[in-house]
């Protein structure tokens, strides 16, 4: 009896061959222009949702884009005391008397306004879609 005859056929597709050229590049310049459009929309709702009473703290709020390559990060907030109460509030406490008030007086405490998480949550949305978007547009997915 004759050995039966075989052919085989063997297909081999490295990762490697499928990455576009200078990707890394590519997506790294991507990557950061989707996180500073993402920071910029996250520093939008903060200055939108913080307390405008007297608008100097909302002035104190600032954006920034730190890092480089694939390590980068954008940060928006405000290193204010007053932005920091309104943010996690504070508790009942006695405001020292001075000038015209030598007794002092009891301050009832201020509720937390969550001014930076209510932005944080709606850009960290835009941040993922603005990601996967870059990602998508260097290795023409989607």
């Amino acid at each position: 009896m004759a050995p039966e005859a075989s052919i085989t056929f063997r297909f081999r597709k490295d990762v490697s061959d499928r990455i576009p050229r200078n990707a890394q590049q590519r997506l790294e310049t991507a990557m950061r222009a989707a996180i500073v459009r993402s920071t910029r929309f996250g520093f939008g709702l903060a200055f939108g949702n913080i307390n405008k009473r007297t608008g100097q703290t909302a002035l104190t709020i600032n954006e920034r884009i730190v890092g480089g390559g694939s390590h980068v990060e954008g940060r928006w907030g405000s290193s204010d005391n007053v932005a920091l109460i309104l943010e996690k509030g504070s508790r009942a406490h006695r405001i020292p008397g001075s000038f015209g008030i030598p007794q002092g007086v009891w301050h009832p405490g201020t509720r937390p306004y969550r001014w930076l998480e209510r932005s944080g949550a709606p850009a960290g949305a835009v941040a993922k879609a603005e990601l996967r978007a870059a990602f998508a547009s260097v290795f023409g997915l989607g």
